[in-house]
């Protein structure tokens, strides 16, 4: 996480983002010709006398990149790596998407031939911040890098995730 230290109107707050969200402010104030405080001082000028500034940068931030993914822009496609281990054999895959289905199913993004798989087992999913694996009411369940039955976990780059005798691995 990141922390900045803002001026603006005379006064100062500090705002603290994940490292990928700092970049759409950079994106949103070159768009505009701007620079950064030029590009905060602009967002501020919507935001409510009360509110918290730093909260209410955030939130549009937020607001803004989710609105790039519902559009359907550049920024819904999330490049992402992955590796399965089934019977010592390693397979890996790299996505462009912000949603990924696993199981043993052919119509599935990563394909298992695991017979421990669901046809659909779970599903990968990007909300922006973190890759979540969630288990799709599969027969035999997931489990996180210390063998924990989990329905919804967060994918921790290098931890791996098992379902059925496979282990997922999300790749940094």
């Amino acid at each position: 996480m990141k922390v900045s230290l803002a001026v603006c109107k005379d006064s100062h707050f500090s705002l603290s983002l994940e490292a990928h969200l700092w970049e759409e402010p950079e994106v949103q104030a070159e768009e505009r010709q701007m620079d950064w405080p030029d590009y905060a001082r602009f967002v501020l000028s919507e935001c409510p006398v009360n509110a918290n500034r730093a909260s209410f940068i955030r939130r549009t931030l937020i607001r803004n990149l989710r609105a790039h993914l519902s559009a359907g822009d550049a920024g819904s496609q999330v490049r992402s790596y992955w590796m399965v281990e089934y019977k010592n054999m390693f397979n890996r895959y790299e996505f462009w998407s912000v949603r990924i289905l696993v199981g043993r199913d052919r119509e599935n993004d990563i394909q298992l031939k695991d017979s421990a798989v669901s046809k659909r087992h779970l599903m990968l999913a990007f909300d922006l911040l973190n890759w979540w694996a969630i288990d799709l009411k599969s027969k035999n369940g997931i489990r996180d890098h210390e063998s924990n039955w989990v329905s919804c976990t967060v994918m921790s780059p290098g931890r791996p995730l098992y379902l059925g005798n496979s282990k997922l691995i999300y790749l940094p």
